[in-house]
Order: structure tokens, then sequence, then C-alpha cells
């Protein structure tokens, strides 16, 4: 089984970095997703729902094992990015997560990975 910990690492690793890179495949499967998760030139903007969702979709994909009950959970998953060390894993490439848009209800904000330096 997939666990939460194994899914926030596919997210940094596979996911954010794809983007940054400009993977044309991810960029693919963002727009086939259809849900809050998009790019805006070359940045990605989501939902932190629908981002958990894209995750999900993408890791099994990629022939992960099916997620345990944990690593679905939104709490957990929102608890593992806020908890974790996820920036300060992406300036390594280049890149930081930034608050886009705060809605009242958290579920509705918009976060941005966008690129830093040069």
């Amino acid at each position: 089984m997939t666990t939460a910990e194994d899914l926030h690492h596919h997210l940094v690793h596979r996911v954010f970095a794809a983007a940054i890179a400009g993977n044309a495949g991810l960029r693919d499967a963002v727009e086939g997703h259809g849900g809050g998760v998009r790019f805006d030139g070359r940045d990605l903007l989501f939902t932190l729902p629908q981002l958990l969702r894209f995750v999900l979709q993408h890791c099994e994909s990629s022939g992960h094992s099916p997620p345990d009950a944990q690593a679905r959970d939104y709490r957990v998953f929102r608890r593992l990015l806020y908890g974790s060390q996820t920036n300060s894993t992406l300036r390594g490439f280049g890149a930081v997560v930034v608050l886009e848009r705060a809605a009242d209800d958290q579920t509705l904000s918009v976060y941005r990975l966008t690129r830093v330096g040069g």
C-alpha cells in the first residue's frame, strides 16, 4: 500500500519536480484532470483538495500500489504539507509554493508552485 508519506514524496519529487522542469507529460495529465489544478504559464496553480485528488490519480497511474486510507485523508495530506520541509526541498529545485489567493474556507484557497531566483 502507498502511505501518506509515500504520496507526499511522490508529490514533491515526481509531480512538483516535473512541473518545475516543464514536463509535457505532466502538463497533459494536469490538463486532462479537469479540476482545481492547472498551469498558468510555467506555474502550477492548485487548491489543496484538488491537488490531493490529482496526486492520488497520478501516483496510481504511475504504477504505485493503491493508497491506504490515511493517504486518501485530506487532513493527513494537509498536515504533511504544512508540517514537512516541502518548500525547503523545492528550493533545491529552484521553486517554492506560495499562497496565491486566500479564502475564508481554506479548501478554496489557491496556491502557486513558482520558480525562484534566476
